[in-house]
């Protein structure tokens, strides 16, 4: 006898999609938790980052990168004081100037770090790096040089790798001037800065102004600083830019606006939060 086909029941379809969207819902859930657990480790990786540097000034009596006689422990760097192509990370090293700051923005943006690029000074926020790992107080191996391959920052080449896609983490001296185009104001001092690399797709040297780019989201930045701080980008210890490192006109989307009354613009979706950390020394 022939068989008939039978197509699916109206039981069996519900039954299958009941799977399908269970399947999908695990999936976000699960990219959901890993963001997480990686924006988490930003605050993580904070920590042990400014222990490390204190660890370091109690043995060496002076803050990585700004050691003046770090040759003397791990080898010169036959390129002192600069290598703008070094890509390959090694140990031999350059000497800091031993004044007490790191890699100083002595103008009125903080996205002028670099304008002393191919001094002592414009170095040290990298060399911080290489230091660290040379005397054992952070893993890994680091050029402590800029880089043809990604221009200022190469995170895990130069600068520390984050869990957070692109994330790394600079860390440096802003002094006080009282009309800072582009960030909020405070008593900064040395800084962790945390963003994304701009790698060269700025192109020409147009990198060398600008430190870091957006990497977390406005409600990432708002629960890393309510843990960490006072949970508003304009006060505290705890800062985001109020505008792009490039025109220093154009206003970040992170805070509802420039004045210390501003508030984390959570409601805007995408990467569009640098955050500055205020060491205390």
């Amino acid at each position: 006898m022939p068989h008939k086909k039978q197509g699916f029941t109206l039981i069996e379809i519900a039954i299958v999609l009941t799977i399908i969207g269970l399947i999908i819902g695990g999936i976000f859930t699960g990219k959901s938790i890993l963001r997480q657990a990686q924006v988490q480790s930003v605050i993580t990786d904070l920590d042990r980052y400014k222990k490390a540097i204190q660890l370091f000034k109690e043995k060496y009596l002076y803050l990585p990168g700004d050691l003046p006689t770090a040759t003397s422990f791990w080898g010169t760097d036959t390129s002192c004081p600069i290598t703008p192509a070094n890509v390959i990370p090694k140990t031999a090293t350059c000497n800091g100037n031993g004044d007490g700051r790191i890699g100083v923005s002595t103008s009125n943006s903080i996205g002028t770090l670099y304008n002393n690029v191919g001094t002592t000074d414009g170095l040290e926020s990298l060399r911080v790096w290489q230091h660290l790992a040379n005397a054992g107080f952070i893993d890994g191996s680091y050029t402590g040089a800029f880089s043809s391959r990604a221009g200022m920052e190469d995170p895990g080449m130069n600068t520390p790798l984050s869990k957070v896609s692109g994330g790394t983490f600079l860390f440096f001296y802003i002094l006080p001037p009282s009309n800072m185009v582009d960030a909020f104001p405070a008593n900064y001092n040395h800084v962790f800065m945390y963003g994304e690399s701009p790698g060269t797709d700025l192109g020409g040297t147009a990198w060398l102004n600008t430190p870091l780019y957006p990497v977390l989201t406005a409600a990432e930045a708002a629960g890393i600083d309510q843990k960490l701080d006072d949970g508003k980008p304009g006060t505290g210890n705890v800062l985001s830019p109020t505008s792009d490192e490039v025109t220093l006109l154009t206003p970040l989307p992170c805070a509802t606006g420039n004045t210390t009354a501003a508030t984390y613009n959570v409601g805007v979706s995408g990467n569009v939060c640098v955050l500055i950390f205020i060491t205390g020394f």
